[in-house]
């Protein structure tokens, strides 16, 4: 529970120095991957979750825990924030603003192209500056 503070807490303040709402932008990841209607069912690449975890993103961030685990929506969540803080991370590391779209793209292409531009970020951006 601490760790999961600590992270939160590590996370927030990158979001802050970019002014990105991290609990909104997780939700309206949830929105563009599975509508926010995940069924349980694996994505077409075995994701799991309504963001869309694969396995390799639950191994790097929640290793040991089986990746099965990644059906519970706590543990998933975690799973979630871990990976965007490391992803916010990586974009400061590479010298790139922090945007909504950038970390969208990131998250769904990889951080190696977080400095391209595309439809996917541009749709999660929109979503995100549209919610309230």
């Amino acid at each position: 529970m601490i760790r999961a503070a600590v992270i939160f807490l590590l996370l927030a303040i990158a979001a802050r120095a970019a002014e990105i709402d991290m609990p909104r932008f997780l939700q309206v990841l949830a929105m563009k991957e599975t509508g926010l209607g995940w069924n349980g069912r694996p994505g077409p690449c075995g994701e799991l979750s309504a963001w869309q975890i694969t396995e390799t993103v639950w191994r790097q961030h929640m290793a040991p825990r089986p990746f099965r685990q990644a059906r519970d929506p706590a543990l998933a969540r975690a799973c979630a924030v871990k990976h965007l803080a490391w992803l916010i991370a990586g974009i400061g590391n590479r010298g790139l603003e922090l945007t909504p779209a950038r970390l969208a793209t990131a998250w769904h292409f990889g951080l190696s192209h977080a400095g391209r531009r595309s439809e996917w970020g541009t749709e999660v951006a929109g979503l995100y500056f549209d919610r309230p």
